[in-house]
C-alpha cells in the first residue's frame, strides 16, 4: 500500500511540473532572469563603515527616480525601504551582525 501512495505522489508531482511548464513556463523562467539583472544603479553609491561597536551603511541616491532596497544581514534582513531621488539613507546596527550586502528593487 505504501508503494501505491509513493507512486501517486510521483505522478502528481510530475503532472504539476508538466502543467507549470506548459501553462506558465515563461513566467517561471522570467523570475530568475529578473532577479539576476537587479543590480545597483550606477547613480547610487553605497558606503559601509565598521566602528568599535557598530556598523553603518549609507545609501546615496543621485538618480532622478526612487530606488528600493533590502539591507541583508546575517541574522535579520531589514524591511524593504526606498530612497527618494537625490536623497540618502543611513542604517546602523551592532557590529556582531554581519553585513551581507543589498538586494535592490524589492518593490
Amino acid at each position: 500500500m505504501a508503494q501505491g501512495i509513493t507512486s501517486k505522489v510521483r505522478t502528481t508531482a510530475g503532472a504539476l511540473v508538466l502543467a507549470a511548464g506548459l501553462l506558465g513556463g515563461a513566467g517561471v523562467a522570467a523570475a530568475p532572469a529578473q532577479a539576476a539583472t537587479a543590480a545597483k544603479p550606477s547613480c547610487v553609491s553605497v558606503s559601509h563603515s565598521v566602528g568599535i561597536a557598530t556598523q553603518t551603511v549609507t545609501v546615496k541616491n543621485r538618480c532622478r527616480y526612487r530606488v528600493s532596497l533590502v539591507l541583508k544581514r546575517l541574522f535579520l534582513d531589514g524591511p524593504c525601504v526606498s530612497v527618494g531621488a537625490n536623497r540618502w539613507r543611513s542604517f546602523k546596527w551592532a557590529r556582531s551582525n554581519r553585513y551581507d550586502g543589498i538586494r535592490w528593487w524589492c518593490v
